[in-house]
This record gives structure tokens, sequence and C-alpha cells, in this order.
């Protein structure tokens, strides 16, 4: 189940790392483990955060589900 491709904001996030990629790669080589490497590390960080919060929500929701289905089942009896 790949929820990031519904995901618009993932989406966007992407396009502007990719197009900070292509921009910071024109700039001089001085700059490559200066001002360039933090921006590009930072337009990246953007969309992987996206990703690795939408699998935290992702997990959190399969274990609501999975104890939703054992308690289900229990409420007949104490009823």
């Amino acid at each position: 189940m790949n929820v990031l491709n519904d995901l618009k904001v993932w989406h966007k996030a992407m396009d502007i790392a990719v197009e900070t990629y292509k921009l910071f790669s024109n700039f001089p080589k001085e700059e490559k483990y200066g001002l360039t490497s933090q921006i590009r590390r930072s337009a990246v960080s953007v969309p992987s955060n996206i990703a690795e919060g939408t699998e935290e929500i992702q997990k959190v929701n399969l274990k609501i589900s999975l104890v939703l289905q054992m308690v289900r089942p229990m409420s007949f009896i104490l009823n």
C-alpha cells in the first residue's frame, strides 16, 4: 500500500527537491560543501519527513485496526 502516490504535498516536495538539485548544479565548485550542500539536504529532507510520517501513521492505523478486530468479538460476550 503506497500512500505517498496519493499525497499531492509529497509530489510537490519531490518536484522542489529535483528543481533545487538542478538549480544548484550550476553553482561554483567552491560552494559545493557550503551553502549548496545545506540547501540540497534541506530540500530532500521535506519529502523524506513526509514519507517517514506517513509510514508511522500507517503503523498506528494498523495497530488500531488489529485491536478493534480483537475487541469486537469480546463485546458480544460482555453484553
